[in-house]
């Protein structure tokens, strides 16, 4: 067995540029139609560090006008990793 290799990229660079292309097409688009100011993370200029102070700033003027505020905060990053899939889809079929 070979201990010197290297990878071999099975994406052709064709397909890599027709991606981007279609993919700043999409984000174009939704960005003129369909995406709130209020979404982050995906967005140039826009990340979870912008998001947080943004939040920080409507709850808190909430508070201030004497408006009830409930937050929940769910962690779903590892959520497919941590149940067993076919238990899960048993489960909630049922």
């Amino acid at each position: 067995m070979a201990t010197n290799y290297r990878p071999v990229s099975l994406t052709s660079h064709l397909c890599k540029v027709f991606e981007k292309i279609v993919r700043d097409q999409v984000v174009e688009f939704l960005e003129v139609n369909g995406l709130k100011d209020s979404q982050h993370g995906f967005r140039k200029g826009s990340s979870c560090l912008t998001n947080t102070p943004l939040f920080l700033d409507k709850v808190t003027r909430s508070v201030d006008q004497g408006h009830d505020v409930d937050i929940v905060f769910l962690d779903l990053a590892k959520h497919s990793t941590r149940c067993h899939t076919q238990n899960y889809w048993k489960n909630y079929k049922n």
